[in-house]
């Protein structure tokens, strides 16, 4: 079989993709396949990319924002409903010219859009959510597939020369539209903790320029690895036997640990408590993660920042800002978002997983003192061990409480396989 991955978005797409050798390209079908144990021959992923064809047929273009060049608000009030631009009737060009095999794989929307609007003055979350439904609803019509059948995966946003409020109106978009079950989305990558060092500022080729519009060859690979983890999770029902995603029970680590909750400690410290995707504890801080960079929280009168942070526990952590905190929100990589560190890196100062996965807060912020419980998303998975002429095929649903249940399976006293993690619950209409 083969699953694609549609590339859509501007420059950093081009950039994650190509960059360095077109290592981002391989970077995604490599890890994918390895991950779901595909050959690469018989079972294959394929990226549906295309730039600067001459025909217009493009999935990224350079240069270009989503809300005014690939679709246009109708009489200049989005509210108004949406129009089809040249670049998105592009896009559908090349869908509509696919083969009908190719619209029947299965396919994943992988979305970087958001550099040129993160500019837009005065740009809602509402107005970017609406922009992305009328272009999912089009997407979704060419392939002749359902919000179920094609996932739209979200990279963001990413930190551009754009606005505070911009960014975050595209992260709160981004969040808001993964938490809604009918839409069919989720975050591919968190992208804060970019060097964004890929353009030469000071015109001086022996520095590193940091905080720049562009990725960095390192920072299209480390995005293309994130959305690669979030395609083997979206894809595990194909899992090979033996694969590393039908070893880990058809979840791997594509989230990273939720801030669930914010205590506060002191007038000026807060305790969060994290919940784990795949993951089983917190890892080492850097320096600059050390020192608080990316945390905040907006009271009554500002912002306050985070100025130190420490690991209390597997999954907790002591945070200290520059002011007390008292009846905020707490955010983390708010608004433009880049984990500047000491140097101007980014890369590494975020607080990650023992997998590597980085931290992250709801972009709407959280209340401190309330509690998040994440929400539980039970999707049928396809489990398999051994190897042998026969097979047994068993329907599996469980009684959820806590967890997913855990099962091993055994044949003549002799067990099959590992620790399996079931999926499907009872009361849906699928199983495992």
């Amino acid at each position: 079989m083969n699953l694609n991955a549609l590339i859509r978005g501007q420059s950093n797409a081009l950039l994650m993709i190509e960059d360095a050798g077109w290592a981002g390209y391989g970077e995604i079908v490599n890890r994918v396949q390895t991950l779901l144990g595909f050959d690469g021959v018989r079972d294959t992923v394929s990226l549906e990319y295309e730039r600067d064809s001459a025909s217009g047929a493009n999935t990224v273009n350079s240069g270009t924002a989503f809300l005014t060049e690939w679709i246009n608000a109708r009489g200049g009030d989005w509210r108004n409903g949406w129009e089809v631009g040249g670049l998105e009737q592009g896009l559908l060009n090349y869908i509509n010219a696919l083969s009908a095999a190719q619209k029947a794989d299965p396919t994943a929307v992988v979305w970087l859009h958001s550099e040129y609007d993160s500019g837009a003055d005065g740009l809602t979350s509402a107005e970017w959510k609406s922009g992305v439904r009328f272009d999912a609803g089009l997407v979704r019509e060419a392939f002749g597939k359902s919000a179920a059948d094609l996932p739209y995966l979200f990279v963001g946003a990413i930190p551009y020369w754009g606005t505070e409020q911009g960014h975050q109106a595209i992260r709160i978009g981004m969040d808001d539209l993964a938490a809604d079950a009918g839409f069919n989305a989720a975050i591919a990558a968190r992208a804060i903790d970019l060097d964004m060092s890929y353009n030469n500022l000071d015109d001086n080729w022996g520095t590193t320029d940091y905080g720049g519009p562009h990725m960095s060859d390192g920072d299209s690979v480390q995005t293309a690895a994130r959305v690669a983890l979030s395609l083997a999770q979206e894809w595990a029902e194909y899992a090979k036997p033996g694969s590393p995603v039908a070893l880990a029970g058809g979840k791997v680590d594509d989230l990273g640990p939720q801030v669930v909750q914010a205590s506060i400690a002191n007038a000026n410290q807060l305790t969060l408590k994290v919940s784990f995707d795949a993951a089983s504890r917190l890892g080492t801080l850097d320096a600059d993660a050390a020192h608080g960079v990316g945390w905040a929280v907006q009271t009554t009168t500002g912002f306050v920042l985070g100025t130190a942070a420490q690991l209390t526990g597997a999954d907790t952590l002591l945070v200290t800002f520059d002011g007390a905190v008292a009846g905020g929100t707490l955010f983390y990589g708010y608004g433009y978002g880049r984990l500047s560190g000491s140097d101007g890196s980014g890369q590494g100062n975020a607080v990650y997983d023992d997998k590597g996965q980085p931290i992250w807060v709801d972009a709407n912020g959280l209340t401190l003192g309330g509690t998040i419980v994440p929400p539980i998303v039970h999707k049928a998975v396809q489990l398999s061990a051994g190897t042998g002429s026969d097979t047994l095929v068993l329907r599996i649903s469980q009684d959820y409480w806590q967890a997913d249940a855990q099962y091993s399976v055994s044949v003549d006293g002799r067990q099959v396989g590992g620790t399996f993690t079931a999926g499907a619950v009872h009361g849906a209409v699928e199983s495992d």
